[in-house]
C-alpha cells in the first residue's frame, strides 16, 4: 500500500485530516473532560514530536493508554524516538522499576 496519492483528496491529505482530528479528540479528553493525566499528555507530547501525524489518550481508564498515526515509512524511527524519549527516559529518571 502507497502512502501517497495521485491528485488532490490523495492518501497524504486524508492521513493529515485524521491526525488534526486524533490531535482535537485528545484536546477534548484532555481539556473538556479532563480525563487524561500526566503520563499520556506526556507520552503524546513525545508521540507527536517524533513525527507522529496525530496522537490521542484511547482505552476506558480515563488516560491509560495513547495511540498515534504515523506513516508506515517513518514507523520503527518513530517507535524509536517515543522509546528513548519517554519510556527509556523514565526509566533511567527512576520513574520505571525494573
Amino acid at each position: 500500500e502507497g502512502e501517497g496519492g495521485g491528485g488532490g483528496g490523495g492518501q497524504g491529505d486524508t492521513l493529515a485530516l485524521l491526525g488534526s482530528l486524533m490531535d482535537a479528540s485528545h484536546r477534548s479528553c484532555s481539556d473538556d473532560y479532563e480525563c487524561s493525566s500526566v503520563e499520556v499528555e506526556r507520552l503524546v507530547k513525545v508521540m507527536r514530536n517524533a513525527g507522529a501525524l496525530g496522537a490521542r489518550l484511547t482505552g476506558a481508564g480515563w488516560g491509560g493508554c495513547a495511540v498515534a498515526l504515523v506513516r508506515r515509512s517513518e514507523a520503527q524511527a518513530v517507535m524509536d524516538d517515543i522509546w528513548k524519549h519517554f519510556y527509556l527516559a523514565r526509566s533511567n529518571g527512576g520513574v520505571l522499576a525494573g
